[in-house]
C-alpha cells in the first residue's frame, strides 16, 4: 500500500485526492493501575507481533510498590513470582515477567505467544499479588 501512494505522490498528484483529512488526532487513553494493599490490578495495554503482553504498569511503579515484598502472578495455571532479564531465564514455553524498553512490565512466554497461551488480550485485567518475602534467620 505504501509503495503505491508513493509513486502516486511521485506523479505530482494532488495529495487530496488519496484520502480525506483526519482533523483531530484521537489519542486512547491508558488506564493507570490501580494499586492495593496486598495487590495491583493493571490492564493489557498492548500485545506485539510475537504475542507477548505489555501492561499499563512501569517497572518504577512495581518496585515502589512491592519494595522488599515478594509478588505471584497466576494466569491459566502459570505463576509468575519473579522478574526475568531475558527469556533465557525460563525454560521454552514458561511464563516470564519481564521489563519493555519502554519501561513497562510485559508478560511473554519463552518461544510462545503469551496472548493467545495465557487468553489476554487488549483490555485485559490482571491481578499481580504482593507476598510477604519470608525472612531468613
Amino acid at each position: 500500500m505504501f509503495c503505491k501512494v508513493a509513486a502516486i505522490i511521485s506523479y505530482n498528484t494532488n495529495i487530496d485526492e488519496l484520502g480525506f483529512q483526519i482533523p483531530e488526532f484521537i489519542k486512547k487513553n491508558i488506564l493507570n493501575p490501580i494499586i492495593y494493599d496486598d495487590s495491583i490490578l493493571c490492564t493489557v495495554f498492548h500485545v506485539d507481533s510475537y504475542g507477548n503482553v505489555f501492561l499499563n504498569l512501569t517497572i518504577d511503579e512495581f518496585l515502589k510498590r512491592i519494595g522488599n515484598n515478594g509478588f505471584l502472578i497466576e494466569v491459566e495455571n502459570n505463576r509468575v513470582d519473579k522478574i526475568s532479564k531475558s527469556y533465557d531465564d525460563v525454560r521454552i514455553n514458561a511464563p516470564l515477567l519481564t521489563v519493555s524498553s519502554s519501561g513497562n512490565l510485559e508478560l511473554a512466554i519463552n518461544k510462545s505467544n503469551a496472548s493467545e497461551l495465557l487468553g489476554l488480550k487488549i483490555g485485559t485485567s490482571l491481578i499481580i499479588k504482593i507476598t510477604k518475602k519470608l525472612s531468613r534467620k
